[in-house]
């Protein structure tokens, strides 16, 4: 029901409703390896915005020890993820998803811009 005063609106909320319904359908009907691989590429696609190569560890085996995992390579500067780097003592060689997005998102206020 409308207010007085105000026109009616063009779209019906069944229009609404249905684009809502079919986008979250989309997501929900997303596997997590799908979510993961758009999640990545987007992450890939912001390092380039930083001039910073972002490469993923070609092993297939679940069980290997750096399986999953990512390394970040600037044009100037040194690996990030590599063994010894800050955030990798005791853990594995590489970075998960999570620490890349991490790196990417907060660098500039790291650096004060």
């Amino acid at each position: 029901m409308q207010p007085a005063g105000e026109k009616p609106s063009r779209f019906s909320g069944i229009t609404c409703s249905m684009s809502y319904s079919i986008a979250s359908g989309i997501i929900s009907g997303m596997s997590t390896e799908q979510a993961d691989k758009i999640r990545e590429n987007r992450l890939r696609r912001m390092a380039s915005r930083q001039r910073i190569e972002m490469h993923k560890s070609r092993r297939r085996d679940p069980l290997a020890w750096d399986y999953g995992r990512y390394w970040l390579l600037p044009t100037l500067g040194e690996v990030i993820g590599a063994a010894g780097s800050p955030g990798t003592v005791g853990d594995p060689p590489g970075l998960t998803l999570d620490e890349v997005e991490e790196l990417l998102t907060h660098k500039g206020e790291a650096d004060g811009r």
